[in-house]
């Protein structure tokens, strides 16, 4: 995820020259927008709207002209030329790198003839590098390219066409705005379209001189940028403007020339300025500022937008502007907007936690914003029950927000002949700093870093790795000179190229752990782990395999994210939470995830519940922001997650004394993850995993819990169990010995397709024998892709009581046989799979709607039944239920992802005899206890909590 925390990674530095009052719009440019050509009614060219997609900025008012649609077809514009000469036409366009039929015409004629033509878009301007330097990377981004005439006063004609009437995607041929001008030296940008200029002005209350820096957060990349404003105008960079001119500060009753500030502006979304009274950059903040901003779209007073003014403690404000609606959110606006979205919410039963991490971030400062602010943003988030917001101030702890995450990125600090080892000097710099700058008596956990991954081009070519895989292979006793390799073909040399991409990532992770606690850093050390597990179906293949990283202390506390894309359903961070509390079983610690606010409200609460009956341990609502202010992935101008928030958190306050301390209770059964199948499969889209996440969801569907087993976890762990599912083709030789002997003794084993075909050599297990199976050779017939796309589209292989077989199959398809006093069931095809490859078909929701809203199919439930009991179970499958252990109750955990409010029932087998019952944020409708069962009728949202005490 981009996320502020890269902030420090990153420094945008201008040339050293003062921006001055002029547009740099030339003056006779004349302007029009692609949507407003005439078209000649055959519908091949028709004007489009904005959409959301994979592309940066936004069309100039939010149109296309779209030449995207069947057939040849025309549009056109009548210019008029106040005078002759030499003119260059500029057309803006949506360049997408991967498609074919893309290119269009244009073509300038006057008095019936042609006076230039080209064909454009017939390759990506972003294919080079210089390309891809100058208009930026990613699926699509809006390029300028032009043609150049000569022509006479009067009218000519401008004429679109396209130079085939094929279509490969709807992407293609969107043109967006035309500029035209005589100034044959001017490079356009949209925003010079949009001019924004500000005066600034000093009030009598300023204490002394000072410049204003600028420092801006755009809505897409390059990010950030600084500037300072001064009595002369606006000068680009960090300390331009400011320590270089200090007889250009700006006193008290003084303002500055207007300047105009769209050069530094996006057309796509809000941009955040944070305006501050400085004397020099790295000097310490003023302690208190008074000034305006006035803002407005001409160089006067005739174009205002607004002009706020701040005065009193802090150096400045923060300004968000929007581009593209021409909307000023001042941080006085903002902060009002949001207490009141946060006053608006209904009552939720329960408390404000105290103990039990509810965070978010929430970036406003006192040492730059009015106190009025930050305490409205503080009130806000205290009244939806949130006690943790990543700043660790007197004034924030006073108002209870006492369970912070500290953060302290180190990635990027690396020797300089190697980029994945850090660089020992300056990390110990980096951790003495932030012991210095941070009070962490409120902190729970050191974030240093965000999705950390190593890739394998980078050991090829490194000679310093090169050397240490030496090292590493003699370490392991391994006596072979194996050369690195990114080659499967290459046998053990690539499982152990592997192995020491493992390594270097945690021995960077561990680095942090030691330089923290060499700096007296004692809290628990943490970096925020991606989504691979689920997303690739591939704990390890960007090399950060959490069994390793936890179970050997290079870190001290779990976290993951709950992004989820391409998923099909959100639910699946039931399963990603398994894998987490696994990789921190075997050193007993906690372990919390960043719940993704930019999701429908009622999944934030759906995950929400999810992860807290999955065993998560402290939650971040990613992210508050504020919306205005210098964050990232905001969402505090959605009125809407205000109360989703509340609905989770104030009924965590109700049960925390529980929760605090609660265990997850033994699961029904317990899964397979093979770490040896996933570096063998590091390469491919991962069948084998992803076969293991969708399982996981069908299994949850008929109300069987599971606990994920590691290869290493089945000596200990294994014996606890009655049942175990295996997905995984490649196992460790001595884990596969050990699943057949816990089968002699008495255990059930279900293997999908391909299941426990080979050891960590690539060499076959010939197991099929010892398991009392015959398995025909297993076969791909296709890759399974995303779950949103490709997977609504793979082919039906074969059927088995109605469930297709889906990807790939080895058949027989169910294949049951006695070993010893145990059960082993080969399952030829990969149900998990086929369930959600066959719930529905759609793969793009109308906003607003409910993305995990999907229609499952019921045949694979009733197949899944047969395999195994839940203890907890209730009568609907999309929701979800967990049980939490905890001194004096046990917490049943509700997670409802049908959507809506439901009726449902909850059974509980083996159970105490409760003292007393209670739920929180549902009604109990009925409740029994007998037979040492506990049922209990209720009526629920999307989350809830039974408090089951005894």
């Amino acid at each position: 995820m981009t996320k502020l925390r890269r902030l420090l990674a990153i420094a945008v530095l201008f040339a050293f020259a003062p921006f001055c009052l002029a547009s740099p719009l030339p003056a006779d440019a004349i302007v029009f927008e692609a949507e407003d050509m005439r078209v000649d009614g055959s519908g091949a060219w028709q004007a489009k709207p904005h959409y959301p997609n994979w592309y940066a900025s936004k069309p100039s008012k939010l149109h296309f002209l779209a030449g995207s649609y069947p057939g040849l077809g025309q549009a056109e514009q009548t210019l008029r030329l106040p005078e002759a000469g030499t003119f260059r036409l500029h057309v803006r366009y949506l360049d997408i790198i991967r498609f074919d039929h893309r290119s269009f015409q244009v073509a300038v004629s006057q008095d019936g003839r042609v006076l230039a033509e080209k064909i454009f878009d017939q390759e990506s301007l972003r294919q080079t590098p210089e390309g891809e330097q100058r208009w930026g990377k990613g699926f699509g981004r809006f390029v300028w390219d032009n043609l150049e005439f000569t022509a006479a006063a009067g009218d000519v004609t401008v004429t679109l066409s396209k130079t085939s009437a094929e279509v490969s995607t709807g992407h293609v041929r969107q043109l967006d705005v035309f500029v035209l001008t005589r100034d044959l030296a001017y490079e356009p940008a949209v925003t010079d379209l949009y001019p924004l200029y500000v005066q600034v002005v000093m009030l009598p209350e300023q204490p002394g001189p000072v410049a204003l820096h600028l420092f801006m957060r755009r809505s897409h990349a390059p990010y950030y940028s600084h500037a300072n404003i001064n009595a002369q105008g606006l000068f680009l960079g960090s300390t331009h403007g400011a320590d270089d001119m200090p007889d250009a500060h700006l006193k008290r009753g003084q303002s500055s020339p207007w300047v105009n500030l769209s050069p530094l502006l996006t057309y796509s979304g809000s941009d955040r300025m944070s305006f501050s009274a400085i004397t020099t950059y790295r000097g310490k903040p003023e302690p208190e500022a008074a000034f305006e901003l006035i803002f407005s779209r001409t160089p006067d007073l005739t174009g205002l937008i607004g002009r706020p003014v701040r005065k009193g403690a802090g150096s400045g404000m923060i300004v968000a502007f929007n581009n593209t609606t021409g909307e000023l959110v001042p941080e006085e606006d903002g902060s009002r907007q949001n207490l009141e979205r946060a006053r608006n919410t209904p009552e939720v039963a329960g408390a404000r936690p105290r103990t039990f991490p509810m965070l978010t971030g929430m970036a406003l400062t006192p040492e730059v914003s009015m106190a009025a602010s930050w305490e409205r943003e503080l009130e806000a988030l205290a009244t939806i029950g949130l006690n943790g917001v990543g700043q660790v101030r007197p004034p924030f702890v006073d108002r209870g927000f006492t369970r912070n995450i500290a953060s302290g990125f180190y990635f990027h600090l690396t020797r300089p002949d190697c980029k994945y080892v850090v660089d020992e000097q300056k990390l110990a710099e980096h951790m003495a700093k932030h012991r210095a700058d941070i009070d962490f008596s409120h902190v729970l956990a050191f974030n240093m870093m965000d999705e950390p991954g190593f890739e394998l081009e980078h050991l090829l070519n490194c000679a310093v790795c090169q050397r240490d895989f030496t090292a590493f292979l003699e370490a392991q006793q391994i006596t072979a000179a194996f050369p690195l390799t990114d080659d499967p073909q290459a046998g053990s040399a690539f499982y152990w190229t592997m192995r020491f991409l493992i390594h270097r990532m945690t021995e960077k992770l561990r680095a942090g752990t030691l330089a923290a606690r060499a700096a007296g850093i004692t809290v628990p050390t943490m970096v925020n782990f991606a989504i691979e597990v689920v997303y690739s179906g591939n704990l390890v293949r960007r090399g950060a395999d959490w069994f390793d990283v936890y179970n050997s202390g290079a870190l001290t506390f779990g976290w993951h994210e709950d992004w989820a894309s391409h998923s099909r359903t959100y639910q699946i961070i039931g399963y990603q939470s398994d894998v987490m509390r696994a990789a921190c079983r075997r050193s007993g610690i906690p372990f919390g995830v960043y719940n993704v606010l930019q999701v429908h409200p009622w999944e934030i609460q759906a995950k929400a519940y999810t992860e807290i009956g999955h065993g998560n341990q402290a939650i971040h609502f990613f992210n508050y922001g504020p919306a205005y202010s210098i964050s990232s992935d905001t969402n505090s101008d959605r009125p809407e997650i205000y109360a989703a928030i509340k609905q989770v958190a104030w009924p965590v306050g109700a049960v925390e004394n529980h929760l605090t301390a609660a265990k997850t209770a033994p699961a029904d059964a317990a899964q397979l993850l093979s770490v040896t199948n996933d570096i063998w499969n590091a390469k491919d889209d991962n069948v084998f995993g992803k076969e293991r996440v969708y399982l996981n969801l069908l299994l949850r569907h008929v109300n069987v819990r599971l606990d994920v087993l590691s290869e290493d976890d089945l000596a200990t762990e294994l014996a606890r169990y009655r049942t175990l599912f295996v997905s995984d083709a490649v196992v460790k030789r001595t884990a596969a010995m050990q699943i057949l002997e816990w089968v002699k003794q008495g255990g059930t084993l279900y293997m999908t397709a391909g299941a426990l075909e080979y050891d960590e050599r690539r060499q076959p297990l010939d197991l099929d024998r010892d398991l009392g199976v015959s398995r025909k050779p297993f076969t791909l017939e296709e890759q399974p892709g995303r779950a949103q796309f490709e997977m609504p589209k793979l082919k039906e292989l074969a059927s088995v009581q109605s469930v297709p077989v889906v990807a790939g199959q080895q058949p027989p398809f169910l294949q049951r046989s006695t070993v010893g006093a145990g059960t082993v069931v080969s399952l030829g095809f990969f149900p998990g799979l086929s369930y959600v490859s066959r719930a529905g078909s759609e793969t793009e929701r109308p906003d607003g709607s409910i993305y995990s809203e999907v229609d499952f199919p019921a045949a694979h439930r009733a197949l899944a039944a047969t395999w195994a009991k839940g203890r907890l179970r209730t009568d609907h499958h999309l929701i979800e239920a967990n049980v939490l252990t905890a001194p004096g109750a046990d917490v049943i955990v509700l997670a409802n992802w049908s959507g809506t409010p439901m009726t449902t029932t909850v059974t509980l087998d083996q159970a105490h005899r409760y003292a007393e019952i209670k739920a929180v944020n549902a009604e109990i409708i009925s409740q029994t206890q007998a037979d040492g069962a506990l049922a209990v009728t209720l009526r629920l949202a999307a989350g809830a909590f039974l408090e089951c005490r005894r």
